[in-house]
């Protein structure tokens, strides 16, 4: 196996591509350098009349790619996958034929070329090039990133050591005061390449990180300064003097500088990690070129090995997503235009998609996604939006303009005993039954009427619930919720498991849509408060939130309820708050409303959770006037460097402020996260950052209800 001369230092970016063109003909050559230098490429084209030397000439040339002329007769389809196999990475060939037809081009694909292609449809020719020149660049990158790196990361870590004399250790140092450098060591100096006699005293601490990293930097030295900074690591990054970007992971501290408070920051390591670097090309060099997702055999392996691992918390759904008339699309446009629509659908679905979850391209026309969200409602928000966002596209194919629909087929995946067949097969029945429904919809399957498998699920699992009910096989867990500003109350998210065969916990999203189903969520909550008032009694002064189901909300009783639990026990009332997800406040705006005047008359407290994932969030905030708002957790995704986030986030800290309401942002999961949020204004996190939900043990009486 011979590597290919062509590498990214060779071919740089910007440089000429160098393409080798198969061809008796040389107007062929010529032709096809046109089309691509018309198109804004620099391109440099060699041709070749000979096949017996094209081996040779690819090394000559440090070809990128080979546009073969089938009709020439020079090169028979069988000698392609011999040719390709003998280069590393392999070079992308193009066949151009005058015939393209289905036939043909599986018979192309067979035989270990890319594409398909003809000179009657240039801007699809160029398209493939273009394709396969960034694929191809990429896969270089790969193979010659393995060796670079390494070497890059052993000469910065001789750089560190080289650094040892330096405030006893290798890290560069510096101390702040209210952001305002006050001096630096040489390490500093040294790692961001200014000269030992750069005065650098004085200076913003924001001078020398990244404009993306201001927010979470920012953050962090207030918490720090409030002494809430418990030695996490924090990933930013700094500029050096030459205005280059360099990842690290810092360290800050409460210090004096002659006897005055100030910070210390540290950097303690460079996060260029070779094998973070490494695992990241292998990513994407098994991504689908038109969509960025996973092609179909890394997505299922990825997807199997997914559904064997526990899920933290919360839901885990497959979405299978296809454009509806795909027939009338492919009329319109041509089949060999259908990867440039299916590329303006995966872009729009990306956008969506955050980067815990999984993607893949399923067939030509399908894309899958393996979610996980709080809630299923989340879910459903997630794949409403992507049918939303398609159809007011407008999609450019060539010289044409179009519009289309995706309908998104939704299930869920089991956390115990998952079958990988089974889950994509109801995924894609549940999408064809959108379809057939006149699509342009997202579809549940879990509340498709008359579903036998619906039916046999609830047969087996409403007898459980009903039995754990009544023989107190539910636990309690809570999740701390972390204060940013000190002080307080203590306060805990309460959260419902089962008790298994086994004796594990069983998560709400195995057996709470059952419950929702036959109607027993209004007893499920009711345990709930009455163990709520267990865990109070056991847990002096601390303040818990109580979620509540649909069904809690519009029940008329659960007041007199809840007055009654309180009458049982020497509990402050507004040691309880009710949550109630912000899409369910909007679907009953006013059974809510009366439920939260109810709940203040009694004095408790309310709260909206998963803000911000609604509507219209003031509208919403001043008819119920909660005392707490929750910020959904999917804004916390990428928040210390997503500036769209971050503005969405302030926007709702402002809608809180005007009424006075405590902020807590949900499912934190690191260090930047909780600094950017401390410097957005809001008061409190929760989420495994701050501590993962922990078994409850409640002391005292059993907790009992009766059954109907």
């Amino acid at each position: 196996m011979r590597l290919s001369n062509t590498s990214p230092t060779a071919n740089p970016a910007d440089a000429p591509v160098a393409t080798l063109v198969v061809t008796r003909d040389r107007a062929h050559s010529e032709t096809i350098a046109a089309i691509l230098t018309q198109a804004g490429h620099a391109v440099r084209c060699t041709w070749l009349a000979d096949s017996s030397s094209w081996s040779e000439a690819i090394e000559r040339s440090h070809a990128e790619v080979v546009v073969l002329f089938l009709d020439d007769d020079l090169v028979s389809l069988a000698q392609i996958k011999t040719l390709r196999g003998s280069f590393q990475p392999r070079i992308p060939v193009m066949v151009v034929s005058a015939q393209v037809d289905e036939a043909r081009m599986t018979d192309v694909l067979r035989a270990g070329a890319q594409d398909l292609v003809s000179l009657e449809h240039p801007s699809r020719l160029r398209r493939v090039w273009e394709r396969e020149v960034r694929t191809y660049r990429r896969d270089c990158a790969l193979i010659s990133t393995v060796s670079s790196a390494r070497k890059h990361q052993d000469a910065l870590s001789m750089f560190l050591a080289s650094s040892a004399e330096l405030a006893s250790s290798s890290d560069a140092i510096a101390h702040i005061d209210d952001q305002q450098v006050l001096d630096t060591n040489r390490a500093w100096h040294s790692l961001l390449n200014y000269p030992d006699d750069t005065n650098l005293q004085g200076r913003s601490i924001l001078d020398f990180f990244a404009r993306e990293s201001h927010t979470t930097l920012q953050g962090a030295l207030a918490v720090c300064l409030a002494g809430q900074w418990h030695d996490h690591a924090l990933k930013v990054s700094v500029l050096t003097a030459a205005g280059h970007s360099l990842p690290i992971e810092a360290r800050l501290a409460q210090t004096s500088v002659e006897n005055k408070p100030a910070i210390r920051l540290r950097i303690t390591g460079i996060t260029l990690d070779v094998s973070e670097g490494v695992a990241g090309l292998t990513a994407a060099a098994r991504l689908d070129p038109t969509t960025d997702f996973l092609l179909r055999h890394h997505f299922v392996n990825e997807l199997n090995d997914r559904l064997q691992q526990p899920i933290k918390a919360g839901v885990r759904y497959l979405l299978a997503i296809c454009p509806d008339q795909l027939d009338s699309i492919v009329n319109q446009i041509g089949p060999l235009a259908l990867e440039d629509f299916m590329a303006g659908v995966g872009s729009i679905v990306r956008a969506q998609t955050t980067d815990a979850d999984l993607g893949g391209r399923f067939t030509s026309s399908t894309i899958m996604l393996l979610v996980e969200r709080g809630t299923v409602a989340d879910v459903m928000a997630l794949a409403n939006e992507v049918v939303a966002q398609v159809s007011k596209h407008i999609f450019s194919i060539g010289t044409q303009t179009l519009t289309g629909t995706v309908s998104i087929g939704i299930t869920v995946a089991p956390t115990q005993k998952p079958d990988l067949k089974k889950l994509v097969s109801t995924a894609i029945n549940t999408l064809n039954m959108a379809q057939k429904l006149g699509g342009k919809q997202a579809r549940l399957n879990d509340y498709l009427e008359g579903d036998t498998r619906l039916q046999s699920f609830d047969k087996v699992w409403v007898p459980r619930i009903q039995n754990a009910l009544r023989d107190n096989k539910f636990r309690l867990a809570h999740q701390p919720i972390a204060n940013l500003q000190g002080g307080g109350r203590q306060q805990s998210d309460l959260l419902i498991r089962l008790l298994g065969e086994d004796g594990k916990d069983i998560l709400p999203s195995e057996f709470i849509p059952a419950a929702e189903r036959s109607d027993l969520m209004t007893l499920i909550d009711r345990w709930v408060i009455e163990a709520a008032l267990g865990f109070c009694a056991d847990h002096d002064n601390e303040e818990v939130f109580i979620r509540l189901a649909p069904s809690s909300v519009k029940d008329m009783t659960l007041i007199s309820g809840i007055k009654s639990a309180l009458q049982g026990h020497l509990i402050q009332p507004d040691r309880l708050c009710f949550q109630v997800t912000h899409t369910l406040a909007e679907q009953y705006l006013v059974q809510t409303k009366t439920l939260f005047t109810d709940l203040r008359l009694l004095g408790c407290k309310t709260a909206i959770d998963h803000f911000g994932s609604g509507r219209d969030p003031q509208q919403l905030v001043d008819h119920l006037k909660p005392n707490v708002i929750k910020i959904d957790g999917s804004l916390m995704q990428a928040l210390a460097t997503n500036e769209a986030h971050q503005e969405q986030v302030k926007y709702l800290v402002k809608i809180a402020h005007g009424i006075s309401a405590q902020t807590i942002a949900e499912r934190v999961e690191n260090a930047s996260t909780m600094a950017a949020l401390w410097q957005l204004g809001v008061q409190s996190i929760q989420g495994f950052f701050v501590r993962a939900p922990e078994a409850v043990e409640i002391k005292g009486e059993r907790i009992t209800l009766a059954i109907a």
